[in-house]
């Protein structure tokens, strides 16, 4: 078998699951769900946060890094989704992406905090 094999039927796995459960977190009058679209979009916004979290935390135990890539990004964009829906007309167009870019930063510090005492814990034992 080809080596990236496994790898790629990840992604492509985690995929498969999350872009759907993005579209209908922004557009809940697609889903056949019997709920107001309102309540449809709540749902799958939770559902895409948990299974992103889950996705991250399932990689990182197996130390699959394309798992937790994957899922750190689509936590990120439904993170993102959700800041242009609370933020987005309240604020000025300058705070809202200085808002945005403060958290991505702070993102970077902290999955580069959590690599650092990864590796550190991998070399002590």
């Amino acid at each position: 078998l080809w080596p990236g094999l496994m790898r790629t039927v990840r992604v492509y796995g985690v995929l498969t699951l999350l872009l759907p459960v993005l579209v209908l977190s922004n557009a809940g009058e697609l889903s056949y769900l019997p709920f107001g679209h309102k309540s449809v979009q709540a749902l799958y916004q939770l559902c895409g946060f948990g299974l992103s979290a889950l996705f991250i935390a399932f990689g990182a135990r197996r130390d699959w890094e394309d798992l937790v890539r994957t899922g750190v990004t689509f936590f990120v964009i439904f993170l993102y989704t959700k800041f242009y829906d609370w933020w987005w007309d309240l604020l000025p167009a300058w705070v809202f992406f200085l808002l945005i870019g403060t958290t991505a930063v702070a993102a970077i510090v902290i999955l580069r905090a959590l690599r650092l005492r990864r590796s550190a814990a991998g070399e002590a034992a």
